[in-house]
């Protein structure tokens, strides 16, 4: 048995993911319609990503993290260790103004 998944949560806040999607469009001063010819996907599922209504594909997460350093870790479940500390800053401070 894999012991360490097994004690892992298994909760997908899909709300806050899209909050965290929210932020870095923000971050990068994208509409939603730019954000998404960015990751390649429609408008209308970058505002499904920000309502939480749909799940960021991996192929989406993947471009975060190679293009902006956005780590799964904090795209998925919120942890910012991981993160530069330029990018952790930025971060912060767009989720306190949005």
């Amino acid at each position: 048995m894999r012991d360490g998944l097994s004690k892992m949560p298994r909760v997908y806040d899909a709300e806050a993911v899209g909050k965290r999607m929210r932020t870095i469009r923000t971050m990068l001063g994208l509409s939603q319609k730019d954000f998404a010819k960015f990751l390649g996907v429609a408008p209308q599922q970058v505002n499904q990503y920000e309502q939480g209504s749909s799940r960021p594909s991996f192929a989406v997460a993947l471009y975060l993290k190679t293009t902006y350093g956005v780590t799964f870790d904090w795209l998925y479940a919120g942890d910012a260790t991981h993160l530069t500390v330029g990018l952790a800053h930025r971060l912060a401070e767009v989720e306190k103004s949005l």
